[in-house]
């Protein structure tokens, strides 16, 4: 973690968005960094309605998907 990234997701995470329940719940496919230092860090999440959307994955960054309403499930086990 030279580049200062903090990654508030992981790969195979289960998360839901705040903001639009109608996506349902998600699964955290790949998880992509930059190489170039400075760069960005995504990660893509396919949701229940068949759509994979790529979100920002840095907590050190203001457009990081946890503050834009994506959040953590807890799975019972």
């Amino acid at each position: 973690m030279e580049s200062g990234v903090r990654r508030y997701l992981r790969r195979e995470e289960r998360v839901r968005h705040r903001d639009y329940p109608e996506w349902g719940t998600g699964r955290v496919l790949e998880t992509r960094e930059s190489s170039v230092p400075g760069g960005a860090c995504f990660v893509l999440v396919l949701f229940e309605d068949g759509q994979e959307r790529l979100f920002f994955n840095d907590l050190n960054d203001s457009r990081c998907c946890y503050y834009a309403g994506l959040v953590r499930c807890l799975v019972s086990l």
